[in-house]
């Protein structure tokens, strides 16, 4: 998992926000922060 991979689902998370849709924002967070987590333990 790139760093770019990850931006783009926070970036679609703040997108989700935007629209209001807060559980699908947070699930994408949730998501980018296990890869970020999974990305400094290599």
């Amino acid at each position: 998992m790139t760093i770019r991979e990850i931006d783009t689902l926070f970036n679609k998370g703040l997108d989700m926000m935007k629209k209001g849709n807060f559980k699908e924002a947070e699930a994408l967070f949730e998501k980018a922060k296990v890869m970020t987590i999974e990305s400094t333990r290599k």
